[in-house]
């Protein structure tokens, strides 16, 4: 249900505020590299994985891709993970919890909102 809430967030933002979005998954890796999510591409609702949380494996990923850092980052999380990470000097990262769980991760700056259910 949660991963399904999350996709349809996707969507909604994707679609009403007509922005283009660059979407992957992870669990304790990244499962599906990311691609464009937009009003006339919908992500499709689907679960990948579904072992532990590696936050790290995200920053990893950003920075091996040479992902540009002042590139807004959003990742939907049920706040479940490590507690320190290399963020790779990412500082542009925004965390939307799906819980009421507090984000597992305290070394590094953090912006986090909470998905409210309505």
């Amino acid at each position: 249900e949660t991963v399904s809430r999350s996709i349809e967030l996707v969507n909604r933002l994707a679609k009403r505020a007509g922005l283009e979005l660059m979407v992957g998954v992870f669990d304790a890796k990244v499962q599906r590299e990311p691609e464009l999510v937009s009003r006339s591409h919908p992500m499709e609702p689907l679960r990948y994985g579904g072992g532990g949380t590696s936050y790290q494996a995200v920053f990893d990923y950003l920075d091996q891709q040479r992902v540009n850092r002042q590139i807004p980052i959003i990742i939907i999380t049920d706040g479940w993970g490590e507690s320190t990470i290399n963020n790779h000097v990412y500082q542009r990262v925004m965390w939307l919890l799906t819980s009421t769980t507090p984000l597992s991760v305290t070394n590094i700056p953090t912006l986090v909102s909470r998905l409210e259910e309505h």
